[in-house]
């Protein structure tokens, strides 16, 4: 039930997407990059239209941190993630990956 909630939450958004464009406005949708909704139809048929980016990014690269293991102090937290616009500046602008140049902690245990 839930999943298809899901479904048709992302096919009405897809609908507003949709009218943002016509009316020549610039929408940004973001999903964790590994989730099912990229796998949606709609979705997919967005995704591959002429005018629309999609970009995949880490999101320790914009700062953001959660507790370590030990929950005593903050590290980064790499939350891979997916970005899909009609802006093709905004997609340059979040289009970045870590350089592996600092340690990461899983967003689990309740840290998403």
């Amino acid at each position: 039930r839930k999943w298809k909630e899901g479904v048709e939450h992302m096919k009405f958004v897809v609908r507003l997407y949709r009218k943002q464009i016509y009316h020549g406005r610039v929408f940004l949708h973001e999903q964790p990059s590994n989730a099912k909704s990229w796998m949606i139809p709609e979705i997919r048929t967005m995704m591959s239209e002429a005018g629309i980016t999609l970009v995949e990014t880490d999101q320790c690269t914009y700062g953001l941190k959660t507790p370590s293991k030990d929950r005593k102090r903050e590290m980064h937290a790499k939350k891979p993630t997916k970005f899909m616009t009609n802006s093709r500046a905004l997609g340059e602008e979040l289009f970045k990956t870590c350089d592996g140049m600092h340690a990461h902690q899983s967003l689990v245990d309740g840290r998403a």
